[in-house]
C-alpha cells in the first residue's frame, strides 16, 4: 500500500472517529478516490490539490465563489492539515492568497509572528487581516511599489463595522511596519496611521445592574437543550466572572466535585484560578451534563453536536447575549452588550455592595488590583454622598 493511500485511509477513520455521518464519509471517500486517480505516483502536497481542483471541477482552489465549490475543497484542505499535523481545523477561513507575487512575503510574515509569543488563534485573527491587505494590492506586481494610497485605498473601501476596521487598520500598521524594518519599502506604519493616545477611562465601562441580570436569565428557556446549554453559559459570566474563553476552555476534569471548586488555568493570562461551585452554577451544570451533553470520549463541557465532536469556537456565542437581552427588553443603547460586559456588571456590583477590591481583583482573576480597578463602573450615588461630605 502506498503513502498517499495510508494516508488518505488514516484521514478517513480519523473523520469516522470524530463522528461524521456516513453520507459525509461517503462523499468524501468518492472526493479522495478522484484524487488518487489524479495524482498517480505524485505526492500529496498543496501544489497538486490546486491543479486537481482547477481540471476535475473547474474552479480556482484559492478563490471559491460559492458554498459548493467551499464544500468541495474543506476536506481537501483537511487532507493536507492532517498528512501535515495529524490534525485538522474544523473550520477555515474563507480568505486565500489570491495572487502568487505575495505568497512569498505572507509566508515571511508569517514565520515572522510564529517566532513571537502570541497565542495561536491572535495569530490566526492577524493572518487574515494580512490575507485582505495583500489581495487588495492588485495595482502593484511587487511589495516594494507598494504606497501609502494603496494602504489608503484598502482601509477606506472595506465595509465592515467601524470596530472592525479599526482593527484591521492597527494590523496594517503592523504589517507596515515590519516591511520598513525589513528595508522593503520606504515608509513606516506609524507615519501611515499616526498613534492616537485616548484617556484610558474616557467612557464608562458598560455595566447592567443585579435586576437586569435576573431579567436577563429569567427569560432563557431552561425546558430546551438549547437553553439549557445557554443557561450554563450566562450563569459562569454572570455569577463567576469568567471570560468567555474560559468558559469555551472549560473541562470536565477542571471540576472538583467533592471541594466544590473549579480549577482553571485562564486562557489570557495563564494563570491558575479557583472559584467555589456555588449552587447558581452546580445546578445548571448537572442539569447540562445529565439532560443535554452527549456521552463521548472528550473532556470539553460544551461540545457541539455536530462533528467533528469538539469544544465551540467563542465567535458562536457573539449573538447570544444581545438575543436574550432582546428577550428581556433591557436597554443597552450606547452600551456593550457582549459575554465580556457581564464581567463588568459582576466587579460593579460586588462594589456595590460593599466588597473589599481585593476580594473582587481574586475573583476576576487578575494579578493586580489597579487591573481590577479599570473593570470598575463609577458608582454614582457614592460620589455624590462624598461630594456632599467634602461641602460640608
Amino acid at each position: 500500500m502506498n503513502t498517499n493511500n495510508t494516508i488518505i485511509l488514516n484521514f478517513i477513520e480519523r473523520m469516522v472517529n470524530d463522528g461524521y455521518s456516513e453520507s459525509r464519509i461517503s462523499r468524501v471517500k468518492s472526493q479522495m478516490n478522484k484524487l488518487l486517480n489524479y495524482i498517480a505516483d505524485s505526492d500529496i502536497n498543496e501544489k497538486i490539490i490546486v491543479s486537481f481542483v482547477k481540471d476535475i471541477y473547474n474552479f480556482d482552489y484559492y478563490n471559491p465563489i460559492n458554498h459548493n465549490q467551499l464544500d468541495k475543497i474543506k476536506y481537501l484542505k483537511n487532507l493536507l492539515e492532517f498528512k501535515d499535523t495529524g490534525n485538522y481545523l474544523k473550520r477555515h477561513s474563507k480568505i486565500f492568497i489570491s495572487n502568487d507575487k505575495f505568497n512569498d512575503i505572507y509566508n515571511e510574515y508569517e514565520e515572522y509572528l510564529n517566532t513571537t509569543d502570541i497565542k495561536p488563534i491572535t495569530k490566526k485573527c492577524k493572518l487574515i487581516k494580512t490575507k485582505l491587505f495583500f489581495n487588495s494590492l492588485t495595482e502593484i506586481n511587487a511589495i516594494s511599489e507598494l504606497k501609502k494610497c494603496h494602504c489608503y485605498n484598502f482601509i477606506n473601501g472595506l465595509n465592515y463595522s467601524l470596530r472592525y476596521k479599526e482593527e484591521i487598520t492597527f494590523e496594517v500598521r503592523r504589517i507596515i511596519n515590519w516591511l520598513y524594518e525589513n528595508k522593503k519599502i520606504n515608509f513606516d506604519g506609524n507615519s501611515l496611521f499616526p498613534r492616537i493616545i485616548n484617556q484610558s477611562r474616557s467612557n464608562l465601562i458598560s455595566y447592567y445592574d443585579n435586576d437586569e441580570i435576573e431579567k436577563l436569565l429569567n427569560c432563557v428557556n431552561i425546558n430546551t437543550s438549547i437553553g439549557k446549554r445557554d443557561y450554563l453559559i450566562l450563569s459562569l459570566l454572570v455569577y463567576l466572572g469568567l471570560r468567555i474563553s474560559d468558559v469555551i476552555d472549560l473541562k470536565l476534569s477542571d471540576i472538583n466535585w467533592n471541594l466544590n471548586t473549579i480549577n482553571i488555568v485562564q486562557q489570557k493570562t495563564q494563570n491558575t484560578l479557583i472559584l467555589p461551585l456555588i449552587d447558581e452554577v452546580k445546578y445548571p451544570l448537572l442539569d447540562y451534563l445529565k439532560n443535554v451533553r452527549k456521552n463521548v470520549n472528550n473532556d470539553y463541557i460544551f461540545i457541539t453536536n455536530y462533528a467533528p465532536i469538539g469544544k465551540y469556537n467563542s465567535k458562536s456565542f457573539q449573538t447570544m447575549i444581545t438575543k436574550y437581552m432582546d428577550k428581556a427588553n433591557i436597554d443597552y443603547t450606547n452600551k456593550h452588550h457582549g459575554t465580556h460586559s457581564l464581567r463588568h456588571s459582576l466587579a460593579s456590583n460586588l462594589l456595590k455592595e460593599n466588597t473589599p477590591i481585593t476580594t473582587i481583583s481574586s475573583v476576576l482573576g487578575h494579578s493586580t488590583i489597579k487591573t481590577t480597578r479599570q473593570y470598575l463602573t463609577i458608582d454614582v450615588n457614592n460620589l455624590k454622598e462624598l461630594s456632599l461630605e467634602v461641602t460640608l
